[in-house]
């Protein structure tokens, strides 16, 4: 997890591979809350670039790791209805 965030702040990464990254950690049940803010702030920077399959991924891995970070979710459920 350390390294995966330490490329988040390094790196940019397109919306498919910020809402696999979020989905593989639910997958696994690991809710490291470093990488899943640092997930979130990335996330949210490209929003709007995301469509409905990574917006469906990146609320089902919040919501299955119980993590509740409301800029995410509410800006998923802008991009969801817009």
């Amino acid at each position: 997890a350390v390294s995966v965030l330490r490329a988040l702040e390094e790196q940019e990464f397109p919306p498919q591979e910020l809402a696999n990254l979020a989905w593989a950690f639910a997958a696994v049940g690991f809710p490291h809350m470093p990488l899943l803010t640092a997930l979130a702030g990335k996330s949210l920077c490209t929003i709007l670039d995301f469509g409905p399959q990574e917006l469906a991924n990146s609320a089902w891995s919040f919501s299955t790791l119980e993590v509740k970070h409301n800029p995410l979710l509410d800006a998923i459920a802008s991009s969801a209805i817009s």
